[in-house]
């Protein structure tokens, strides 16, 4: 069984078929030991071993697809750790009471991060398999 997003992925990408069940498969794999899991481009790349850039591809079609979900990270400049999680961009603010480091800090999109969570879609998905 498909998890979902994934079949939606191989119609569009009909050449990458193979690497796709790979992706899929390290995708449920991460998903059963913890579903609360980021899916982090660079560990996906390397585990499915594939180009970076390929599976950034992958992971924006399965957002539009709502298969995974995007979350922004203000990361401490000082300290290196999440200051600050939002769903969007547009919810940080341009000013910030650091609770790392306890300073405050201006907006710089250069300390932001994105990253991939899975939606509850693709969680119910996982689970209907076991």
């Amino acid at each position: 069984m498909s998890l979902v997003g994934f079949d939606t992925l191989r119609v569009e990408h009909p050449n990458d078929r193979m690497l796709i069940d790979r992706l899929e498969d390290a995708v449920r794999s991460i998903l059963r030991r913890n579903p609360h899991a980021v899916l982090d481009e660079k560990h996906l790349a390397q585990i499915t071993d594939s180009a970076i850039a390929q599976i950034e591809l992958f992971l924006v079609d399965l957002l539009k697809f709502h298969a995974i979900e995007s979350r922004v990270a203000w990361v401490c400049p000082i300290r290196h750790g999440t200051s600050l999680e939002a769903r969007h961009l547009k919810e940080l603010p341009l000013l910030l009471e650091c609770r790392m480091c306890g300073q405050e800090h201006e907006y710089d999109p250069a300390q932001v991060e994105v990253f991939f969570i899975p939606s509850e879609t693709l969680l119910r998905s996982v689970s209907a398999e076991t």
